[in-house]
C-alpha cells in the first residue's frame, strides 16, 4: 500500500474529528495520526492504492459482445463494469 500526500483544499481549517482516527497528517507539529493531531493540519495522507481490475468485467463483456457476433469486448467493458456495480451495490451475489 502507498500513500501519496494530496493536498486539501484549505489545509489549514481540516477538523481531525472529521478525519478517520488512524489516518496520517502532517501539521506544524510534524507527523502525527489524525486522532493524535496538534494544531493546524496542513496535509493528509490518501490511500492511493490503485484498484484491483475486477476479472468478472472481462466475462461480462465478452459475453455481451457475443450476443451481437462481436470479438471487441473492451468496447463493451463500460457496460459490463457499471452492470456489475449495481449488481453489486442491491447485495445480487448474496
Amino acid at each position: 500500500m502507498t500513500n501519496t500526500p494530496k493536498w486539501l483544499p484549505d489545509g489549514l481549517s481540516i477538523d481531525p474529528e472529521s478525519l478517520d482516527g488512524g489516518t496520517v497528517v502532517e501539521s506544524i507539529h510534524g507527523f502525527s495520526r489524525a486522532r493524535h493531531a496538534v494544531g493546524h493540519i496542513v496535509r493528509v495522507f490518501a490511500d492511493v492504492t490503485p484498484p484491483r481490475p475486477d476479472p468478472r468485467v472481462e466475462v461480462v463483456a465478452r459475453v455481451m459482445a457475443s450476443r451481437c457476433g462481436s470479438d471487441a469486448w473492451e468496447v463493451w467493458a463500460a457496460d459490463a463494469r457499471a452492470a456489475l456495480a449495481a449488481l453489486d451495490a442491491m447485495g445480487a451475489d448474496q
